[in-house]
This record gives C-alpha cells, sequence and structure tokens, in this order.
C-alpha cells in the first residue's frame, strides 16, 4: 500500500494511488478530489495523532479509499467500474 511521506501531501498520495488502481494519469480521474472530499483537511489529517489509530474511508472515481492514521493509502475498485473501465 502506498503511504504518503511527511513531504507528500495526502491528498496527492490518493490521488496517486487511484490512478495506478485504474490505470490512468492522475489528471484523467473524474471528478476532482475537491469534489468529493476538502483536499486541505484531507492534507492536514493524521499529521500529529499522537500515536492514536484512526482512519478514513470515502469513495472517490469508483474506488473505495482508505486512508490510515500512518498515512497509508489503501484502494480497492468497486466491482462496478471494474466492468467498465
Amino acid at each position: 500500500m502506498p503511504q504518503a511521506g511527511r513531504g507528500l501531501k495526502l491528498s496527492g498520495a490518493v490521488l496517486d494511488a487511484v490512478a495506478d488502481a485504474k490505470g490512468v494519469d492522475p489528471t484523467e480521474l473524474n471528478p476532482p478530489l475537491s469534489a468529493v472530499v476538502n483536499a486541505d483537511a484531507l492534507d492536514d489529517l493524521f499529521v500529529d495523532t499522537g500515536g492514536e489509530a484512526g482512519r478514513i474511508v470515502f469513495e472517490y472515481s469508483g474506488c473505495e479509499v482508505t486512508v490510515e492514521s500512518d498515512r497509508t493509502v489503501e484502494v480497492r475498485r468497486r466491482p462496478s467500474d471494474e466492468q467498465t473501465n
């Protein structure tokens, strides 16, 4: 699973991971990530958790995206999206 380092914003890691899962360039993803989730809030999420575990799960561009508190990004394509793309 990809992991956003301290220098990489989570929104960028999500875009890269979803694009990789779909086999497309990040610029080809539709809709824009900002239409689904507040990218600034996502970037600030899990910056300093104090060791506490947590996660956020949301759907984006035909995929289920899970972001863990250790900044790991997991992407699973939805079955209906796999048939169309």
